[in-house]
């Protein structure tokens, strides 16, 4: 099914619909958030993504059964998108990621 062959959902599902709506900000927006707030050195931010990280991966193992139910290309997109999540989490964890966050610039008063 495409984004264009979506079809309104049926007046019964409406609430359904706007919690799948609030779901999908809320997925989009929490990642979005944190890596705006990694960009501005905040260590909370990064330990936060970490964190998530690792209970996502958790949560693959616990429910392996239905990501065997999932469409090939559904699973190969989950596994790509953990990798990266782990290339990013070891470039900020590394040492010159830990650097990087210990160096904060300080703004002077001019």
């Amino acid at each position: 099914m495409t984004i264009p062959a979506w079809e309104p959902f049926p007046e019964e599902l409406k609430e359904f619909e706007s919690w799948m709506w609030g779901l999908a900000f809320f997925s989009f927006g929490v990642p979005a958030l944190l890596i705006f707030f990694v960009a501005r050195r905040k260590n909370w931010a990064r330990i936060l993504m970490l964190l998530l990280t690792l209970f996502g991966v958790a949560s693959y193992l616990a429910f392996r059964s239905e990501l065997g139910s999932e469409a090939d290309w559904s699973v190969a997109a989950t596994i790509l998108v953990t990798m990266l999540d782990f290339v990013a989490l070891y470039w900020l964890f590394s040492k010159p990621g830990t650097e990087w966050f210990a160096h904060r610039e300080v703004k002077s008063a001019v």
